[in-house]
């Protein structure tokens, strides 16, 4: 299976949100008076830090190709490519707009959805729960 990719930046963005809200970040064990201006404050200033590095990102102008097997995703891009194997991944995470596999605790790839045919995200997902799912991580978001 082979997806031909741009991530946009409502990707990157949810993509971002998705793996906060999937952390246990220090704020989160504050008071619940400061835990609400806080949670407010970082919401805008993660979306703003987020889309600003999104906009800086010279990797995100190009477009993304992954070849997608059972013992593999190849992802070429302008940079180059790259193969991974299924068993360099340590977790993924899902909401109803992306798909994210993690290579290391803060790297990883991100699949848009939208992307897919429903046929081609279903074996997708299944070679996922084969090859990650005892690693998954529960989504929040």
């Amino acid at each position: 299976m082979r997806v031909a990719y741009k991530i946009r930046r409502d990707d990157f963005v949810a993509a971002k949100q998705l793996f906060i809200a999937n952390e246990r970040p220090w704020y989160h064990r504050i008071t619940r008076l400061l835990q609400s201006w806080t949670t407010l404050y970082i919401w805008v200033a993660t979306r703003w830090y987020f889309y600003r590095a999104y906009d800086t990102n010279e990797q995100f102008r190009h477009d993304f190709t992954a070849d997608i097997s059972p013992q593999a995703i190849r992802l070429l891009t302008c940079f180059g490519e790259d193969e991974i194997k299924w068993s360099e991944f340590v977790r993924y995470l899902e909401s109803d707009k992306l798909l994210m596999l993690f290579v290391t605790e803060f790297k990883f790839l991100i699949f848009p959805k939208r992307v897919f045919t429903s046929g081609d995200l279903d074996v997708f997902k299944n070679l996922i729960q084969r090859n990650i799912g005892a690693r998954k991580a529960v989504a929040r978001m």
